[in-house]
């Protein structure tokens, strides 16, 4: 809407308590969804001037109107609250939360659940729309706490084009976690890591630990079993210690449907060798967080031997079947066996330590897929090469997003039932990979985002939250 001189009608104004860390983050998202829909330069203040109805923003730690207002409303951490009420000159908002965090998911509530929600109320009457702020704003109350906890993306790193803005896109998903796998360190990876915290996105590195690499001498040979550990924890303490992470991520010969090696159990040889890693790595550093990225192929049928993995990591499950599993979101043939498998890995260790990378957006090209040769710089690109690979992929997007308007509701079956049979610990992340997500996220990234964090809703309900998006491809 353009600025008037002349606007003589309702005004707001927000009513902020932190201008910092995540709660900055709010109040800037807040300020720019209602900046949209009015005449006039929207006004900040700390304490509300009697002349405009106030919107509310931050915690009731740090906004004392808050603390007031919602005193008998429990927040706890991780809970979002988003009230509108009042009518005509008296109208109020309030974006809180029970956290920064949880005050900055708020605000993407009330930014792209709430308002465009709203916007599309007027029913069969022309205008299309009404024009919130303007008009009355519908009253609405909603807390809302998230069903997964440890929520994001897996990728590798090579394909993050522009890094603040896949950052700031995920967090807009109210995603917590991103995997980010590389053949070699990125120059940049503490400023990377540094930005990913300031939107209250946890940063895990991802490297092989004899993935994509001949195994056989680790189980046989022990000078070669005693270079490659040397190896890893080198990488480790050279490469990633110093980069600020929040832990690490590794994968190792499991991606394979070969369920022996050299006449042993492949299961079995697998944990042998992450436990002897693991211990000689958490013996440096104990409170390192550890991810085995687990392929269910070579191992589904030695369950007992997965079992005995170090309790002290987590196991991150892939290609445990049909899709949400599955590259493809069309192929869902095997959902009934694929749900009877996932109950039975989430609750393997008694639900703890469990989470998964699940599938169906896009991924790398591996028919021209080559490693990386040494370190590089992370999500550093110019506008122009994300313009020019778009078309391809917005291809392909669309290809994938047909068969989630189709099969979604595998998807939302599947975290539901992760989230269950883990009693809530569940660790889930979504594949990623070379899809341009901080151009626009794509409507299955937006619905797998709203899966993630709705466990009240249904399916269609998601689906038309998602669709309702408007900051997505």
């Amino acid at each position: 809407m353009e600025l008037t001189k002349t606007y003589e009608g309702r005004r707001f104004e927000i009513i902020y308590g932190s201008y910092t860390g995540m709660e900055k983050n709010a109040v800037d998202l807040v300020q720019s969804a209602v900046k949209r829909y009015v005449p006039y330069i929207l006004a900040l203040y700390t304490n509300p001037t009697g002349k405009a109805c106030p919107i509310y923003v931050g915690t009731k730690e740090s906004n004392p109107h808050i603390r007031k207002l919602l005193s008998e409303v429990e927040l706890p951490a991780d809970a979002t609250y988003v009230k509108v009420y009042g009518e005509g000159d008296a109208q109020t908002v309030i974006v809180s939360g029970g956290s920064e965090a949880a005050c900055y998911y708020a605000a993407v509530e009330f930014a792209d659940e709430y308002l465009p929600d709203i916007r599309r109320r007027r029913g069969w009457a022309n205008p299309y729309f009404i024009k919130p702020f303007i008009d009355d704003l519908p009253a609405y109350e909603h807390l809302s706490r998230p069903l997964i906890k440890e929520r994001g993306l897996w990728t590798w790193g090579h394909v993050i084009y522009d890094y603040r803005r896949y950052l700031d896109n995920m967090a807009r998903l109210k995603m917590n976690k991103i995997t980010v796998w590389n053949d070699f360190a990125p120059v940049n990876g503490r400023e990377f890591v540094d930005y990913a915290h300031s939107l209250g996105i946890r940063v895990i590195w991802g490297y092989s630990w004899m993935w994509d690499e001949k195994p056989e001498g680790v189980v046989t040979n022990p000078e070669l079993r005693k270079a490659w550990k040397e190896k890893i924890l080198a990488n480790y303490q050279g490469d990633y210690a110093h980069l600020g992470g929040d832990g690490i991520y590794f994968q190792t010969f499991t991606e394979t449907g070969v369920e022996t090696i050299e006449g042993r159990n492949r299961a079995e040889c697998a944990v042998e060798w992450v436990n002897e890693v693991a211990e000689a790595l958490l013996a440096l550093y104990p409170d390192l967080k550890i991810e085995f990225g687990l392929h269910a192929t070579s191992v589904k049928n030695s369950l007992e031997e997965i079992a005995k993995t170090d309790e002290r990591l987590s196991i991150i499950w892939e290609d445990c079947g049909a899709f949400p599993y599955e590259y493809s979101a069309s192929l869902v043939e095997t959902a009934a066996e694929t749900e009877a498998f996932s109950r039975k890995i989430a609750s393997l260790r008694g639900g703890k330590g469990f989470g998964a990378v699940l599938k169906g957006m896009s991924w790398l090209d591996w028919s021209s897929f080559a490693h990386q040769t040494g370190p590089y710089l992370l999500g550093v690109s110019e506008k122009q090469e994300m313009e020019e690979k778009l078309p391809l992929r917005r291809d392909i997007m669309r290809n994938q997003t047909s068969f989630w308007l189709e099969n979604g509701e595998y998807a939302f079956r599947m975290i539901r039932l992760l989230a269950e049979a883990s009693e809530g610990s569940a660790e889930i992340c979504g594949l990623l990979e070379d899809g341009l997500f901080e151009e626009k996220p794509w409507l299955p990234a937006v619905l797998f985002g709203r899966m993630l964090w709705d466990g009240e809703s249904d399916y269609q309900t998601l689906l038309g939250k998602a669709a309702r998006t408007e900051n997505r491809e």
